[in-house]
């Protein structure tokens, strides 16, 4: 059975940034070099226009020198406001950066709270941290972080709540 909620495509489709966005993150992976430069300057503009994935994923490049020359001091501060603006992935990552001290001061029990957030919020980074986390302290726990991040078809994940099955 194939059905439709009424009214999402449209939603989606009015969304001009969204839809610029997921075309440029397809295209930046592209092998024609014309092409993925061109989505990267798209993510760059839509970045500074304030669009909070693409000021995550500029952050993200930026901070481990992929896409774009590695330099932190400007990556960082981009993945936190993409946090602040409720992004679910740069809540998980601004999260892991507070809880182990990485870049910023750490913070332990404010990283843990933005990994629950993300975490529920579909973050996979953050499930499966907490997965990790959970796993010798509370198994259930663990079982539940990796059926989340399962559910979004992380190989990792499935065979994270496989193991604890078969356990």
């Amino acid at each position: 059975v194939n059905f439709t909620i009424r009214g999402r495509e449209q939603a989606y489709l009015k969304n001009t940034n969204l839809v610029r966005y997921n075309a440029a993150v397809a295209a930046v992976q592209s092998p024609d070099p014309a092409t993925a430069d061109k989505a990267l300057k798209d993510i760059l503009a839509l970045s500074k226009a304030n669009f909070a994935p693409a000021k995550f994923s500029e952050g993200l490049w930026r901070t481990n020198g992929v896409k774009l020359p590695k330099d932190p001091a400007r990556g960082v501060p981009l993945i936190l406001a993409a946090a602040e603006k409720k992004f679910p992935a740069a809540i998980g990552q601004a999260g892991l950066y507070y809880y182990q001290g990485r870049f910023v001061p750490e913070d332990k029990p404010r990283g843990l709270k933005m990994l629950q957030e993300a975490a529920e919020q579909g973050s996979t980074i953050a499930q499966l941290f907490l997965a990790d986390q959970e796993q010798d302290t509370d198994p259930p726990l663990s079982a539940r972080y990796f059926r989340l991040c399962a559910a979004q078809r992380q190989p990792i994940c499935q065979t994270g709540i496989a193991e604890y099955l078969l356990k």
